[in-house]
């Protein structure tokens, strides 16, 4: 860690002063975008933390906060650190029953709010934890005792000096997204997120003129470590986007230069392009498909024809500039994390003209491990690693091998965590002798050094004939269909593959009709009829279509034999997924059991040992 900086206390205050007057962040405001500048960002973070220090709060406590990415939010954070305590986020969308897991587990003192019904939940659970002291609501009134702007004017009043903690002293806990299990906290610490900056910082051409649009939640630690921390050492700004369904608008008016997302934002733009492709002129559909071969042939150097040429400036006016006017008129590079990015969407945006950086990290490594970046792109992997981080593969970690060189990706650098928090077991088991972290991640590295990652150990399963399946790849692809919104495989110890699929309702119906089903036109179709339509012949040869043109590149092993469709939503609100999109795999195999269990029947019902073209004796 060659930052200069020993905490993130140190590192926020001179970096305020670097950057002083320039815009922070922005919110909208009745139709308006208003920034913060870094000196008053600064001024905040003061009375935030001198407020605390007047409610008991000191070094090693425990505060945790339940909100959206919010100018408060980040104060609240800076001014935990200025305490020497550690800070815990939490998602606004879990349930009440895992804030209350959350709080009791990490030992919480004080809980930030983003709203008043929030803050009513947390007051109703509030009796039963022992150690939660204060509830503060981020959005009352200066009025209220307990609201943020009050505890702002009580540290206004009795200001207190920061305290500046060791690099080694915990910054606060990340709690894992418990796809298996209940979410184990992440214990990080400055050293961690400082090593991240640093080496982002070494890494990229981010600048001062640089802006993203922020709407990966700050409980996730790859939005916080890009959009916090790096930010305000970089000395860039962040709007923080409305809410999902306004990211559109929210782009065209900011215009940012970045965009941190997960790989769900990507898919929706490229699902959305194809849908309009698919349902324009067999002209359109031309020049679209040429201009994009010819646009992949310019990002490899190929010589080009004239013709292509021509076709390739048609394609890029009449559609490709649209399309980037989706991400705002000055967007330099598109950051992926958090989940595999198929090829074919990072190939869609690198041919709009945006630089398009595909990365590889967990909670437990601060987050970034490796990523592509200026120099060193190649679609399809996940870059190399970044600056002071080493990885090793360790081949001897995966008994059954679907790929020649591939391993066990161990990760050693400064951005490794601390450990599991009460978990002593849990971290004795990932954390190596020599200090490396076992991802679970499988991978390898190719002859150029880039790293790609090829499954997760724990969701490889086998067939009943012995051949191993690694299901995120056939997934990724199958869910580019516009008529997909999420898929899951499921074989595990079966003789072949089914898919479960969750359908794009709207598209489906769309193209039903189109083939001469009728349905009546309203804004919500009740749930039997939806069944119904998905069980037409138009609407089953659809998908046995889409599983056919999506899983080419599949083995034959992996391709499923049978597929169920299902409208209802994935999501962590159904708790299908986890709150960072990826697929809870044993909910879903629970919720649809019947279905799954259907779909194999002929391999495994009693009918499938007597012969039932013989007459029936009951008749």
């Amino acid at each position: 860690m060659s930052s200069g900086f020993k905490n993130l206390v140190e590192m926020q205050e001179e970096c305020c002063k670097t950057w002083n007057l320039r815009p922070m962040y922005g919110t909208k405001m009745d139709d308006e975008w208003k920034w913060i500048n870094f000196a008053n960002f600064a001024k905040l973070v003061n009375q935030a933390r001198a407020g605390m220090a007047g409610l008991g709060i000191q070094k090693g406590d425990t505060i945790a906060i339940i909100s959206r990415n919010s100018v408060e939010w980040a104060v609240c954070a800076y001014a935990t650190y200025g305490l020497g305590a550690r800070f815990v986020p939490m998602y606004e969308t879990q349930k009440s029953t895992e804030w209350d897991y959350i709080i009791k587990d990490s030992g919480a003192k004080l809980v930030f709010a983003h709203n008043s019904v929030i803050y009513d939940v947390v007051e109703k659970i509030h009796p039963h934890l022992k150690q939660l002291e204060y509830v503060i609501n981020l959005h009352g009134p200066v009025s209220d005792e307990h609201s943020f702007m009050h505890l702002l004017k009580l540290g206004q009043e009795n200001p207190v000096k920061a305290f500046y903690p060791e690099s080694e002293d915990e910054m606060g806990l990340i709690y894992t997204s418990g796809t298996t299990a209940k979410p184990k906290g992440v214990i990080l610490t400055h050293r961690n997120i400082l090593a991240q900056v640093e080496s982002i910082k070494q890494d990229y051409s981010f600048n001062t003129e640089d802006r993203t649009l922020s709407f990966l939640p700050w409980a996730h630690v790859f939005g916080q470590t890009t959009e916090l921390h790096v930010l305000i050492c970089l000395g860039f700004s962040s709007a923080f986007a409305e809410s999902v369904p306004k990211i559109p608008d929210n782009l065209s008016e900011i215009n940012p230069t970045i965009l941190a997302s997960v790989p769900r934002i990507f898919n929706k733009i490229y699902d959305a392009v194809q849908i309009k492709i698919a349902n324009s002129s067999s002209v359109i559909q031309f020049i679209y498909n040429r201009a994009m071969q010819t646009a992949s042939a310019i990002r490899n150097n190929e010589t080009i024809k004239l013709f292509d040429k021509i076709i390739y400036q048609i394609g890029d006016q009449l559609i490709f500039s649209k399309v980037r006017k989706r991400f705002g008129d000055q967007m330099r590079y598109a950051l992926s994390g958090g989940a595999a990015l198929d090829p074919a969407v990072g190939t869609f945006i690198a041919n709009l003209g945006i630089q398009v950086f595909e990365g590889y990290g967990l909670t437990e490594t601060s987050p970034i491990v490796a990523s592509n970046r200026d120099g060193a792109c190649r679609i399809g992997t996940v870059g190399k690693p970044i600056t002071g981080v080493n990885v090793k593969i360790d081949q001897d970690a995966v008994t059954d091998k679907i790929g020649e060189h591939d391993g066990e990706i161990v990760v050693f650098g400064e951005n490794v965590m601390k450990g599991y928090h009460n978990h002593p077991e849990d971290t004795k088991a990932v954390i190596t002798e020599d200090g490396g972290f076992r991802t679970g991640d499988v991978g390898h590295f190719d002859q150029d050094g880039f790293l790609k990652i090829t499954g997760r150990i724990r969701e490889r399963y086998k067939l009943a004939n012995g051949k191993w399946v690694v299901p995120g790849p056939v997934e990724n692809s199958i869910s580019l269909s516009r008529f997909v919104s999420s898929c899951m495989l499921y074989g595990e110890n079966r003789p072949f593959n089914i898919c479960i699929i969750s359908v794009n309702i709207e598209e489906v119906a769309k193209y039903a009709e189109d083939k001469g089903y009728h349905i009546k036109q309203r804004e919500i179709i009740p749930p039997d009829e939806i069944n119904e339509l998905l069980q037409t012949k138009v609407v089953l040869r659809l998908f046995e279509d889409e599983l056919e043109k999506y899983t080419k590149e599949a083995k034959g092993f992996e391709i499923p034999k049978s597929f169920t469709l299902t409208a209802e939503e994935w999501s962590p609100e159904t708790g299908m997924t986890t709150q960072t999109f990826k697929i809870r795999r044993m909910q879903v195999a629970a919720r649809y059991a019947d279905q799954i269990d259907h779909l194999f029947m002929n391999d495994y019902s009693i009918f499938s040992m007597v012969d039932t073209k013989k007459e029936n004796l009951a008749s």
